[in-house]
């Protein structure tokens, strides 16, 4: 995606150079006004060119701010418990360092998967469409975030429609964009607070939503929440740990399906519903 984008970038500055080229060839007898258009013209490719280099530098920041937290954190927390390893410890404590030392290469994990998923998620021949089961693929989820949702005592109130008919979609994708939803609405709720999860369908589609109680989104939230590396400012203060790429990512996914994801909320600290609708096998790609 980035490749291309580039790509038509250098094109079109290519193009309005050699029109420009052409234009102060053809009319040099007119006076002025071509040199002069030409020189305004060359400070606005100028400017687009710094304007180009500021965003990739800030991208590149960004990046390398995000993953340097996010590894430096659990290696330093791997190679604590390692260290304490090698000491005589009781076993009662052995079991604790494990238990660390797990967490963290499940958190390396998972950020090793969102940043391979950047890539991925964008190439439409590792697209492998087949039937899915919506509901399956729900429960799935929910099976994997149990632990988090126990732990934060969360009051889940599940209307997922038993006559769901199957989707057209890629499994590992798709299955990402329902965790995607699922673990966002956990990651930003109160303890004990409610989530809602439903899933209906509506005519040829499904309709899925996720909606919590929690820190809500303001209007900027609205409108970058689903773009590369955003994040707002409560959800930084709340989850510091956040990468800003996984609803950036399912909307990629979602893209490919010829579905749409779009986000709500009635403002901050009154919770949000992040809302998938996904064509059925009946309709088909």
């Amino acid at each position: 995606m980035e490749k291309s984008k580039t790509i038509r970038f250098y094109a079109l500055l290519a193009g309005v150079l050699f029109l420009l080229i052409l234009l102060n060839f053809f009319f040099s007898r007119f006076g002025i006004a071509v040199p002069l258009l030409t020189f305004l013209a060359t400070l606005a490719i100028v400017y687009l060119f710094w304007r180009r280099d500021q965003a990739l530098a800030m991208r590149e920041y960004q990046f390398l701010t995000i993953t340097t937290h996010n590894f430096r954190t659990p290696l330093a927390g791997m190679k604590w418990a390692v260290d304490a390893l090698r000491e005589d410890v009781a076993s009662a404590q052995k079991e604790t360092l494990l238990a660390q030392l797990e967490s963290a290469i499940g958190r390396i994990l998972t950020v090793v998967e969102v940043l391979v998923g950047v890539v991925k998620s964008d190439d439409r021949l590792s697209y492998a469409f087949e039937a899915v089961s919506f509901h399956d693929l729900i429960e799935a989820s929910l099976k994997r975030f149990n632990e988090q949702i126990k732990k934060k005592e969360l009051q889940l109130n599940i209307q997922v429609s038993q006559n769901i008919p199957l989707i057209v979609a890629d499994v590992q994708k798709i299955q990402f964009v329902v965790d995607s939803l699922i673990e966002n609405a956990i990651n930003y709720s109160v303890t004990g607070a409610p989530v809602a999860v439903i899933a209906v369908p509506q005519g040829k589609e499904v309709l899925f939503s996720v909606t919590d109680l929690g820190l809500g989104l303001t209007r900027d939230d609205k409108r970058n929440i689903f773009k590369q590396y955003y994040r707002g400012v409560e959800a930084q203060k709340s989850n510091p740990n956040g990468l800003g790429l996984s609803l950036f990512i399912a909307s990629i996914i979602v893209k490919h399906h010829k579905g749409k994801l779009w986000a709500d909320s009635a403002g901050e600290k009154k919770g949000s519903t992040l809302y998938l609708k996904l064509q059925t096998a009946q309709q088909g790609k």
